[in-house]
C-alpha cells in the first residue's frame, strides 16, 4: 500500500479494509462515504484490539500513510515495552472530562454575588442600598473576576480591582467597591458557600481613609441657600419642599423623599413623624416631632399639588430647553443649521456667512425622540384617569412614576445645577449638609446637648445602657426642632426675634 494506491482507491456500497504492507496490524477502513481512516490490531493481555489513529487528508491538517506508519510503529514499541499508549490517552481524556465537569459545579464569584443579592442584601437592605452593591459589583468587579471559582480568586485580583477604580481618579468609589466585596465575600464565608475557607481580602487595607464631612452652612449661606430653593426656576416644585424638609427637620434626604401621609399622624396634640423601622437605617422606629414651620411645608405641599394636578398637562412642564419625559437637554435647532439662500440647502453654523440666514427652530419640540414622546403620553393618560399628586400616598410624588415617591437622587441633582448659576460662588454643599447644619444649630444656637441632638438625627446609641433605656425623648427633640425652627425663622428673616404662628395641621 502506497499514497497513489490510497488516493486512487474509491468507496464501495460497503465499507472495506485495506491492510498495510509495512506495519503489522495497521490498516485503512473506506467508509462508504468516501472517509478513509486509519486503524491499528494489537494485542494487550492476550486480547485483540484496535484503535483509531487518525483520518487520511493529504491537505491540511495533513495525515498520510507515513505519518500514520511512524505512529504506529512507535505505539508498537510502546506496546511491547509494557505500556498502552491508548489506555493512557483514554484515561487522560476521561481525566480532563472530569475535571471539567468539577470545575463547572465550582461555584464562580457571579453566582455569589446572585446569592448574596438575593439571600442576604434584598431581606436585610434598603432598595437603594443594595441596588447599588448591584451596580457596583456588576460594573466593577463581575467583568474581572466574575466567572472565576471562588477558591481560584487571589488577593492580587482583588488588589487589582480595586487599583484599577484609583487609577481613574475615584477614590471614594474604590473604597466604596472594597467595602462591598469584603461583605460579599466575608458573608460567603460565613455561610460556607462553594470551597470558599477564608476571604481573600483578609488582611487587605482599605485604599483611602475617608475623612468625614465636616461642611455646615453658615446663617448667610442658609439664606442664600433658602432664597435660590425659593426661586429658581429649574427645581420641581416638590424637590424644592423636599430640600426645605431636610433642613428643617434635619432628617437624611432618603427618608425625606420617602415620607409617607400615613407617617404623620397627632401624639398627644402634636403632629409627629414616625419613620417605620423596615425602611429607617438602624432598623428601628425612628420618631420625628413636627415643628410648626414642618407642618407649614407639608401644607403648602398639599396645595401646590392640586394646582399640579388640574394644570394644563399636555403643555405644563416645569423644565425648558430639555425632553419633557426624560429630562435630557434639546438642541437648540437655530445654532446647528443655516440655509443658503440661493440654493436652499441648510449648512452646518460654522459655515455660515452674510449671505446665510438662519433656520427657524422646529416650533413645537419638546421631546428627544418618538419614544419618549409615546411614553409621555401614556403617562399623561393615566395622570388624567386620577390625578396623581392629590391620591398620591407619598408627600413627595414623583413627577416621572405614578405612586412612587421622588428619586432622592433628584435633590443632589438639583444642587448641582445651583452651584453652576446663582450659587456659583458659595463653597460646594450636599442635600446631606442640611441636614448636618440642623445638628450642629440645634447645640449651637439651641443649646441642647449633644445626647438630644443624637437623638433627633437618629443616631444608633451604641451604649450598654442604650439597650435597657426605652425612654422616646420625645419632649427634648420636640423642644430641640421648636427651637431650631425658631432660629431658623431669625435667620431668614434677618431679626432678633421671630413670633411663632399658629398652624392647624391638615394630617390629622
Amino acid at each position: 500500500m502506497n499514497d497513489i494506491e490510497l488516493e486512487a482507491a474509491t468507496p464501495g456500497a460497503s465499507t472495506r479494509e485495506i491492510w498495510d504492507d509495512k506495519i503489522d496490524g495497521l490498516h485503512v477502513r473506506i467508509y462508504p462515504s468516501g472517509h478513509k481512516v486509519f486503524y491499528l490490531r494489537y494485542r494487550w493481555n492476550g486480547k485483540r484490539l484496535k484503535a483509531k489513529l487518525g483520518q487520511y487528508r493529504k491537505s491540511a491538517p495533513k495525515y498520510t500513510l507515513i505519518m500514520a506508519r511512524t505512529e504506529a510503529d512507535r505505539k508498537l514499541a510502546d506496546l511491547k515495552l509494557g505500556n498502552n499508549p491508548f489506555l493512557i490517552a483514554r484515561d487522560r481524556a476521561e481525566q480532563q472530562d472530569a475535571d471539567a465537569l468539577a470545575k463547572a459545579a465550582r461555584k464562580t464569584f457571579a453566582q455569589l454575588v446572585d446569592d448574596y443579592l438575593e439571600l442576604y442584601a434584598k431581606p436585610n437592605k434598603k432598595e437603594k442600598s443594595w441596588k447599588d452593591d448591584k451596580r457596583v459589583l456588576t460594573v466593577d468587579v463581575i467583568p474581572y473576576i466574575g466567572d472565576v471559582a471562588l477558591e481560584d480568586i487571589r488577593r492580587s485580583a482583588c488588589s487589582e480591582i480595586i487599583h484599577n477604580i484609583m487609577k481613574r481618579g475615584a477614590p471614594s468609589q474604590a473604597d466604596h467597591c472594597f467595602k462591598i466585596m469584603r461583605a460579599v465575600f466575608n458573608w460567603a464565608v460565613s455561610e460556607g458557600i462553594g470551597e470558599l475557607e477564608h476571604s481573600p481580602m483578609s488582611g487587605m487595607k482599605a485604599p483611602v481613609t475617608l475623612l468625614p464631612r465636616e461642611r455646615t452652612l453658615t446663617e448667610e449661606e442658609v439664606r442664600l441657600v433658602w432664597d435660590w430653593i425659593e426661586t429658581s426656576p429649574s427645581i420641581f416644585d416638590l424637590t424644592r419642599f423636599a430640600l426645605k424638609f431636610v433642613l428643617v427637620t434635619g432628617q437624611r434626604p432618603i427618608d425625606v423623599c420617602g415620607l409617607e401621609k400615613t407617617d404623620v399622624t397627632i401624639h398627644d396634640g402634636n403632629p409627629i413623624w414616625t419613620i417605620p423601622g423596615k425602611r429607617y437605617k438602624n432598623h428601628m422606629a425612628h420618631l420625628v416631632p413636627l415643628s410648626n414651620m414642618a407642618m407649614e411645608i407639608l401644607e403648602d405641599i398639599e396645595r401646590v399639588k392640586q394646582d399640579l394636578d388640574y394644570l394644563n398637562v399636555k403643555t405644563y412642564d416645569y423644565r425648558d430647553g430639555v425632553c419633557h419625559h426624560c429630562g435630557k437637554v434639546l438642541p437648540d435647532r437655530s445654532s446647528i443649521l443655516v440655509k443658503d439662500n440661493s440654493t436652499g440647502e441648510f449648512l452646518r453654523a460654522e459655515n455660515s456667512n452674510s449671505s446665510l440666514t438662519i433656520r427657524p427652530p422646529h416650533p413645537g419640540t419638546k421631546f428627544c425622540s418618538s419614544q419618549c414622546r409615546s411614553d409621555r403620553a401614556v403617562l399623561l393618560r393615566k395622570a388624567k384617569r386620577e390625578p396623581r399628586y392629590i391620591n398620591s400616598p407619598y408627600v413627595f410624588q414623583s413627577d416621572k412614576k405614578l405612586n412612587k415617591p421622588i428619586n432622592p437622587e433628584a435633590l443632589p441633582r438639583a444642587v448641582r445645577r445651583g452651584r453652576d448659576g446663582a450659587l456659583a460662588d458659595m463653597e460646594d454643599w450636599t442635600p446631606h449638609d442640611l441636614r448636618r447644619t440642623c445638628g450642629t444649630n440645634i447645640t449651637g444656637l439651641v443649646k441642647e446637648t449633644q445626647e438630644i441632638m443624637d437623638k433627633v438625627l437618629g443616631h444608633k446609641d451604641r451604649s450598654i445602657g442604650a439597650t435597657y433605656n426605652r425612654y422616646a425623648y420625645l419632649t427634648e427633640k420636640r423642644r430641640a426642632l421648636d427651637g431650631w425652627a425658631r432660629e431658623l425663622h431669625r435667620i431668614l428673616s434677618g431679626s432678633s426675634q421671630v413670633e411663632e404662628g399658629n398652624v392647624i395641621s391638615l394630617y390629622r
